[in-house]
């Protein structure tokens, strides 16, 4: 008698570089990871044996259902138009088996109202390179937004050289 394979299907919307992608598929999971950045797959392809498919979630059109859907991580706070959180989460609802799971994370606001989101730094390094990176939160309560201004700046320990490199990630809360 064949057997059924009772695991779970599971898709990850937003898996970035597909560390989780690779712990649920050493458990034998049939998993699926989207993503919007190409690079980022190509790090998460080098992890785990499994599909990956480069999307933007909120234009995301599978012909197939799933088990669990997995947003984690600020995915969600990327998308800071109504409209198109609305879109992500009609595809969501298409994705998911009529009894699937949709599990997510999003900033708490009245959290980030109460608690403001605070500068940080970070240093990691090893023998090739240092790296710092600046974390400075600009909160735009009207409109539910932290702009988060990152700064990194990298040392390049064999020839001594120095980069900056400047991002603003909107989120929404």
């Amino acid at each position: 008698k064949e057997q059924k394979n009772t695991s779970p299907k599971i898709i990850e919307l937003g898996c970035g570089t597909g560390n989780y992608l690779k712990i649920l598929g050493e458990k034998g999971y049939d998993i699926t990871g989207v993503d919007i950045s190409g690079e980022m797959l190509n790090v998460a392809r080098k992890k785990c044996d499994c599909r990956l498919i480069e999307s933007d979630i909120s234009n995301l059109n599978l012909n197939e259902k799933f088990d669990i859907c997995l947003v984690m991580f600020d995915v969600l706070g990327y998308i800071t138009k109504n409209k198109d959180l609305i879109k992500t989460l009609e595809n969501i609802y298409n994705l998911l088996n009529p009894k699937g799971l949709l599990i997510f994370e999003v900033w708490n606001g009245p959290a980030v109202l109460y608690h403001h989101p605070e500068q940080r730094i970070r240093e990691v390094e090893n023998e090739n390179m240092k790296i710092i990176r600046f974390t400075k939160p600009e909160l735009k309560a009207s409109e539910n937004i932290v702009d988060v201004h990152f700064t990194y700046l990298i040392k390049n320990k064999k020839d001594n050289t120095m980069e900056e490199l400047n991002e603003i990630h909107p989120m929404r809360y």
